[in-house]
């Protein structure tokens, strides 16, 4: 089951396949790998294509081949690469055979990908994204529901309960609820929201 976080209602893919499936995060984390990871476009590269079923010679002369540049290959350990490179000068490739080369290749071109992905939750280019998805009107629905002024502190706070920083999110809550006065009833929902993964 593909896995998913929910930020103020709507729901993003949170797991690699996910996002390279859904347009909008594709473009956004492609964008994201390109600035802050540019060593790793292959991969990315590479994952887009096998999710749209490249054939195996073509997916071996475009990522895997000995004769690319480095930054244009994605590297493999040489018992995969040379069943990968057998298989793909064959005269007869087998479909077979590629996708049980390709699973035991995956860890090799999604893996460093999966190793960033909290890395990119946590960057200014994936709030960007979330704030033009979200938009500040719902921003504000979300806040004025709660009964807090500041929509723009509680909008961090999602990002931040969304993140690996659910710690950072508590204390923020508790600074808004003392700046707002906010009933401990409040403060104490708003912080379960964010320990049980509901905001």
């Amino acid at each position: 089951m593909a896995e998913t976080i929910k930020i103020a209602g709507k729901a993003f893919p949170a797991d690699i396949p996910g996002i390279l499936k859904h347009n909008a995060m594709r473009n956004t984390f492609g964008s994201w790998i390109a600035k802050e990871k540019k060593v790793l476009m292959p991969h990315i590269r590479c994952a887009i294509a096998v999710m749209n079923n490249q054939d195996g010679p073509g997916l071996y002369r475009s990522y895997f081949a000995a004769e690319l540049a480095d930054k244009d290959r994605v590297d493999l350990p040489i018992n995969i690469l040379s069943v990968f490179k057998a298989e793909a000068e064959s005269d007869t490739p087998r479909d077979a055979a590629f996708k049980m080369i390709l699973s035991k290749a995956s860890k090799f071109f999604m893996g460093p990908l999966e190793h960033f992905r909290s890395e990119f939750w946590d960057s200014d280019t994936f709030r960007d994204f979330v704030i033009k998805q979200i938009g500040q009107t719902d921003a504000k629905k979300e806040a004025k529901g709660q009964g807090i002024k500041d929509d723009k502190a509680l909008f961090e706070i999602m990002i931040l309960a969304n993140s690996s920083r659910k710690d950072e999110a508590v204390k923020q809550i508790k600074a808004l609820a003392k700046k707002e006065k906010l009933s401990k009833e409040t403060e104490e929902s708003l912080i379960r929201q964010v320990t049980k993964g509901r905001m």
